[in-house]
């Protein structure tokens, strides 16, 4: 099963950056604990966001999972900053892609930062990912109608 915490994709550019959207649904903020949006689902966004620009930028032929956290950080007051989340809220997720190795490592480096309310929440200063061949996993056109399902231009 899988779940899909990226709702949209605003903006891509190949081997560079991707920004996206993640809406909190009716059964997300269910799990909200004192109205508080969980964080872990706020990184899982990131990561997926982090997979769509991959799959894009190698034309379908990579995705990416995150590997090493060199540095990340929960900026000061999150929890107020990310209290009363309800599905009119919007998580603003950006990834900027620094280097990448399709031949010997396999990994991609890059930041990343999430914002709610005009307010940055989240920093992740510097990650890995290992790249990932799609043909192992679930295929091209089953990524590629996942991709443009979120992508709107």
């Amino acid at each position: 099963m899988k779940y899909r915490l990226l709702d949209r994709i605003v903006e891509v550019e190949k081997w560079k950056f991707g920004r996206g959207i993640k809406m909190p649904s009716l059964e997300e903020c269910m799990l909200t604990r004192d109205g508080v949006f969980p964080r872990f689902f706020l990184l899982e966004s990131l990561v997926q966001l982090l997979g769509k620009v991959v799959q894009y930028s190698s034309d379908f032929q990579y995705t990416a999972t995150i590997k090493d956290v060199f540095q990340g950080k929960w900026l000061e007051s999150v929890a107020s900053r990310l209290a009363n989340v309800d599905m009119g809220n919007s998580f603003f997720l950006e990834v900027r892609i620094e280097k990448y190795d399709l031949l010997d490592d396999m990994m991609v480096v890059f930041h990343g930062d999430i914002t709610v309310k005009k307010m940055k929440v989240f920093t992740l200063d510097t990650a890995v990912g290992q790249l990932i061949r799609l043909s192992a996993l679930n295929g091209l056109e089953e990524s590629k109608l996942e991709f443009y399902s979120i992508y709107s231009t």
